[in-house]
């Protein structure tokens, strides 16, 4: 049914479906047999299991210690699969460095460097213990969908504005940081309360009237382009000393996106945190089927269903 809220599902229900969802597609991405698309399935599988982080951020205030657990162990479980994926994300950032130059001697080396990177990506899965890993990590979702089960909501609003508020208020302290001192560290923070957020209005959707005014296209571009930072900071380290005019270009590359993503940044996080969470609140009660006269004994069945 897809990484968002149906209108006529109890909330409850509709993110237990959404959770189960994206660990069975990460689940089966990573069991991907098929050699020349395992990159891509790890890729799959990691964005899904970054999706379920930031729905259970959104609901960490409410179900308590145990879905902190399951957080702290999913983003372990994502590491373990990040060496894999990251080798091909620097190809990426060579490439995102080709789109930003017409000089020949700089497309020169930056094909010799793509090439090295690619060897370096094919090398680090073969020495990998490539299916223990996928294996480990299976198990670990799989416990965690077991969990999923024991989670206890109401079927209201309130049972998720507590964590949209706290993800909101530490993406503007995430934005105040980086806007104080422009390090990798601060700007790769901002990133990830921005990811955090933009999963979070891709579950809440369906309650803005028109999907344009979610601002999800906004949210994901930026992601994007702090994505396309932290990689460009990580080839850094791959480029010889020497390469001044690889490096300058660098340099010049990261300093547009890191202007371009915070004039972004200060627009989306424009309003306090309390403003945000009862402009969503006004949205979600509008988007709500109307209430219905039910008997003493249908409204007891629909809380014991609320709460399965």
């Amino acid at each position: 049914m897809g990484y968002r809220l149906i209108q006529d599902e109890t909330l409850p229900r509709g993110l237990k479906r959404i959770a189960r969802e994206e660990i069975d597609s990460a689940i089966a991405q990573l069991g991907e047999k098929d050699p020349s698309k395992r990159d891509f399935a790890i890729h799959e599988a990691r964005k899904s299991i970054k999706k379920l982080r930031g729905l259970m951020r959104m609901l960490s205030p409410v179900l308590g210690i145990a879905a902190q657990e399951d957080i702290a162990a999913l983003g372990a479980l994502g590491r373990s699969l990040s060496d894999l994926r990251d080798a091909a994300a620097l190809v990426e950032a060579v490439d995102l460095l080709v789109r930003h130059t017409q000089e020949p001697d700089s497309l020169e080396q930056l094909s010799d460097l793509r090439r090295a990177l690619e060897k370096r990506s094919h090398e680090t899965i073969r020495r990998s213990d490539l299916q223990v890993i996928l294996e480990a990590a299976i198990i670990g979702l799989r416990q965690v969908k077991r969990h999923i089960a024991a989670w206890r909501m109401e079927d209201r609003f309130d049972a998720i504005a507590p964590g949209l508020r706290q993800s909101y208020r530490r993406g503007r302290k995430a934005l105040k940081r980086a806007r104080a001192e422009s390090t990798a560290e601060n700007f790769h923070g901002l990133r990830k309360r921005v990811k955090d957020r933009w999963y979070q209005v891709r579950i809440l959707e369906g309650v803005w009237p028109h999907p344009d005014r979610s601002r999800e296209k906004e949210l994901r571009e930026l992601q994007e382009d702090l994505g396309d930072d932290h990689n460009l900071d990580v080839l850094r380290e791959f480029i010889p000393a020497e390469s001044c005019a690889l490096l300058e270009l660098l340099e010049v590359t990261q300093r547009r996106l890191r202007e371009k993503s915070l004039a972004a940044a200060a627009d989306l996080y424009d309003c306090k945190p309390d403003a945000y969470v009862q402009d969503l609140r006004s949205l979600w009660e509008g988007w709500q089927p109307a209430p219905r006269i039910t008997s003493r004994s249908q409204t007891a069945t629909r809380r014991a269903r609320s709460a399965a």
